[in-house]
């Protein structure tokens, strides 16, 4: 017989105690053993997970938008001048137009998502503002560019990389990415951002809903055109063009347009960036001299002239920035009307077949002439000026 301490420390003596203690090691080395194979099944790289950890998808969440019950007005003459440009072009438009000092609007397709291409940048560049304000960033703070953070597409940042690296401020960066549209800016800025999943939980924070932010711009090239980024190491500015910029055939194009059109990362509804408009021009996002810097910056943007600029009446001032990408031609706009007629915010997204871009701008400006020649711009009675 053996000496054993029962559970409640009193001593007995058992021929089956031993046995007893045996089992229950037993069945405690059972249970874990299937505890862990459990916990292994669910972490493994099952296909669903794969999909999961390839997309940089940020969960959505549910925000009210304040204005989201606000009436528009039908303006039948502009709904008609929208379906003769779609049905002429083969695109699709999205409509949102609101003169802050009548309260009148306009929507068309206010809630339907469309790419936002480089209009993206007008989120991104709040965001960054909004953590220089707070003092995380600083302005005249260098940072370090080097090849690697290279990307494709507009930008003039690349000419400044000859020798491999460049200083650059923030300050500079941010007026690249909005006036010159520089895709090389705009990733760096995500960077030191923390991703665009920090982006994205400001947006949340504004109670925009319907406005997403999810990868760098260099991103959206692998994505739409399903050439995966090379490894950093192995990235050079001559890799990175030939690999996203030459070389595509029509039926490419097409395919690359078509999955740009129907993914749902980086995407915005008219709606939702007519709010995020909205809460620049009313100062709930930035104080007055940083909401003065990002005006200056916008109002310096040269990469869209030929679209809601195009459109509005001599002597406004305009405050814009577009979006060109695989199909997708983008407008948005807060505008300083003349002769005293207060303020239009103005949103227009286009998407459809990868069309020339000068009939992609051309088709632009029309439906922002509708808006502009059909709104009213002042409430019953009331005029703002001439």
């Amino acid at each position: 017989m053996n000496l054993n301490v029962s559970p409640t420390g009193d001593k007995s003596f058992s021929p089956i105690f031993p046995l007893m203690k045996r089992g229950s090691i037993w069945l405690a080395c059972g249970v874990f053993a299937l505890g862990m194979t459990v916990m292994v099944w669910c972490l493994q790289d099952r296909p669903s997970a794969r999909a999961a950890a390839r997309s940089p998808a940020i969960p959505l969440r549910k925000v009210t938008l304040p204005d989201s019950a606000a009436p528009t007005l039908r303006l039948e003459a502009v709904d008609n001048q929208l379906r003769y440009l779609e049905a002429r072009t083969g695109s699709t438009l999205g409509v949102y137009a609101w003169h802050i000092e009548s309260g009148n609007r306009y929507a068309w397709r206010p809630q339907e998502s469309f790419a936002q291409a480089s209009v993206y940048k007008l989120a991104i560049a709040t965001h960054v503002l909004q953590r220089v304000q707070t003092k995380q960033l600083a302005l005249d703070s260098l940072v370090t560019v080097t090849t690697v953070d290279y990307c494709p597409g507009s930008g003039i940042l690349q000419y400044s990389l000859g020798s491999g690296t460049a200083l650059v401020r923030i300050e500079r960066l941010l007026y690249l990415m909005l006036a010159e549209s520089d895709n090389t800016a705009t990733d760096v800025l995500l960077r030191l951002s923390g991703g665009p999943y920090n982006v994205q939980e400001s947006i949340y924070s504004w109670g925009i809903a319907g406005l997403r932010v999810d990868r760098t711009v260099a991103g959206m090239f692998a994505g739409c055109t399903a050439r995966p980024l090379p490894l950093a190491h192995e990235r050079s500015i001559a890799g990175m063009n030939n690999r996203y910029l030459y070389g595509f055939t029509p039926a490419e194009m097409g395919q690359a347009a078509q999955r740009m059109q129907t993914d749902s990362l980086d995407t915005a509804t008219p709606q939702a960036l007519a709010r995020l408009l909205h809460l620049l021009h009313t100062g709930k996002l930035l104080d007055d001299p940083h909401k003065a810097r990002l005006y200056e910056w916008l109002a310096r943007c040269n990469t869209g002239y030929a679209r809601i600029p195009l459109a509005m009446p001599r002597g406004a001032v305009i405050h814009h920035k577009t979006g060109t990408f695989f199909g997708t031609c983008n407008d948005v706009a807060i505008v300083r009307l003349p002769d005293n007629r207060g303020h239009l915010l103005l949103v227009i997204l286009m998407k459809g077949p990868a069309h020339n871009k000068a009939i992609l701008e051309r088709t632009l400006a029309e439906a922002a002439a509708a808006v502009y020649a059909h709104l009213p711009l002042h409430a019953p009675g009331e005029k703002f000026g001439g």
